[in-house]
């Protein structure tokens, strides 16, 4: 698996509307799923969205989608979703668009800590850091470079679409919440990788914003709420801390050939 070409969001019209879709959808290029989604919504009376090609979804598209189905009930029109893989059905349960749809309920890790896990202290880490000033039009080769040195680190397909949808909400949020200065404030990505673990820390100039509550009444959270949400849900491991220099959130994954199977 490699990292994702430009997405191809395309329409076929007739006597049900269908909306494929290929690749990943984010914050980077949400405007073309949303545009695409009313133009289906507006002409029939049944669209099926089809994500049978699709890789990801984040916090956006999934806002995207819940706005479109909205839609959709309020002018009568069947809305449906199709062909999701688990990775993206886990993020519509995550967000309570799931139930909406119809979707069949996955069991989603749990939250408790869990015990004798690998010692990390002793480890020769693989770091690799890339520093860019804070621009919506740059901010998707960040995470490009997260992604290729995540692939280097031979891990699970499941696991890199899983560590895609974390670090485009991190950087969705540095971006947005973390730079006060846009196209001067720096963002910093660093990734480091063992035999047992794949880091990502990602550092901004901003105030950050505070960790989610947890939230399992399967209600739609706000889009800030969900990304941090969806980072939680991603990632076996979340920390968020403030500085002087701005915000901090270091997340983790363990590696599956070395540390217990997470139940999904």
């Amino acid at each position: 698996m490699g990292v994702a070409p430009k997405p191809i969001v395309s329409l076929e019209l007739g006597e049900e509307q269908v909306v494929r879709v290929l690749g990943s959808i984010d914050f980077i290029c949400n405007g073309e799923f949303r545009s695409v989604l009313a133009r289906a919504v507006d002409k029939g009376s049944k669209v099926t969205i089809d994500l049978s090609r699709a890789e990801s979804l984040d916090s956006s598209a999934v806002h995207t989608l819940s706005s479109a189905c909205k839609r959709a009930q309020a002018l009568g029109v069947r809305f449906a979703v199709t062909g999701a893989n688990e990775g993206i059905l886990r993020v519509l349960q995550v967000s309570g668009l799931a139930t909406m749809l119809g979707l069949s309920v996955l069991t989603l890790k749990s939250d408790e800590p869990e015990a004798d896990k690998p010692d990390l202290r002793r480890q020769e880490w693989r770091i690799t850091e890339s520093v860019i000033l804070a621009d919506a039009e740059v901010i998707g080769s960040l995470r490009d470079l997260g992604l290729y040195a995540a692939l280097e680190s031979e891990i699970d397909d499941q696991s890199i679409a899983e560590i895609r949808v974390a670090l485009t909400e991190a950087l969705a949020n540095a971006l947005q919440h973390g730079s006060p200065e846009p196209g001067k404030s720096k963002i910093i990505l660093r990734c480091l990788s063992c035999p047992k673990a794949f880091v990502i820390e990602v550092m901004d100039e901003g105030p950050g914003i505070s960790q989610p509550t947890p939230d399992d009444s399967g209600s739609l959270l706000n889009e800030a709420g969900l990304g941090l949400r969806l980072m939680h849900a991603m990632m076996d491991e979340v920390e968020f801390r403030l500085s002087g220099n701005g915000g901090f959130v270091r997340m983790l994954k363990w590696l599956r050939d070395d540390y217990q199977d997470l139940e999904v």
